[in-house]
């Protein structure tokens, strides 16, 4: 009976000391478990926030090019075309180098508008914005500076180049008539269109872009006073160039 009785308070023993092992074991489980569990809470909230912040990021970037976009052409808007300006002004400062600066002006825009309407009109203003980036540089910065009226910023552009740009820009709108879709019954519109432009350059005495706009902006008013679809050279320059394209 004793050895029997000692050989069941060994297996007692056994089995106490396997129960708190297992206890042991289970704490130890349930430990790694939460602590897995935390860790991987932590984890999804460090992606979470590194994809939403990655989200806004990409959200602030599209809305930001957006707001630098013309809505119905789908180019540079004056608000980023006056801040490409600035940029420039301050380059020259520094380098002495000025871009050109090329105003141009769909000619009697308005009478296309009365005669045909504002939608007419869009559809105008989009297939000559079409047309002229497609003769531009891919470096050239190109804005819709109000209405009918465009800015072009070219790096590198003397004089001489600038004489051949535009009057490639003159010839690549007047060559042939915009052509606008209507729905059947009515026919195609065939209209007819061509530009005036004016191109300067920044000059020492310039203390904003302003002052080298008003150039360009004067010469475009000659080119129009002189006939329209042509193109005028600030008086500094040279004098006016006409399209014979």
């Amino acid at each position: 009976m004793s050895a029997a009785r000692i050989h069941l308070e060994d297996a007692q023993r056994y089995i106490d000391k396997a129960k708190t092992q297992s206890k042991a074991l289970s704490s130890q489980i349930i430990t790694i478990a939460f602590l897995s569990m935390l860790l991987l809470f932590f984890l999804g909230l460090i992606i979470l926030a590194a994809t939403g912040k990655y989200y806004m990021r990409r959200t602030k970037a599209v809305l930001l090019e957006e707001s630098n976009k013309d809505s119905l052409t789908g180019i540079y808007n004056r608000r980023l075309g006056d801040l490409y300006l600035e940029e420039a002004i301050g380059q020259f400062r520094n380098e002495v180098t000025s871009p050109a600066l090329i105003f141009l002006d769909i000619d009697d825009f308005k009478k296309i508008n009365d005669t045909w309407g504002h939608n007419v009109g869009d559809m105008v203003l989009k297939q000559v914005v079409e047309r002229v980036s497609l003769t531009i540089r891919s470096g050239d910065k190109l804005c819709r500076w109000g209405g009918e009226e465009f800015l072009i910023i070219a790096e590198g552009v003397t004089p001489e180049n600038a004489e051949t740009i535009a009057a490639k820009l003159n010839a690549v709108i007047a060559r042939d008539p915009v052509r606008i879709n209507q729905s059947y019954p009515a026919e195609d519109l065939e209209i007819s269109v061509s530009i005036s432009i004016g191109v300067g350059w920044f000059e020492e005495t310039d203390r904003t872009p302003e002052d080298a706009l008003q150039r360009v902006d004067a010469a475009l008013y000659l080119a129009k006073k002189n006939g329209k679809n042509r193109a005028q050279l600030t008086n500094s320059c040279s004098s006016a160039f006409t399209n014979v394209g």
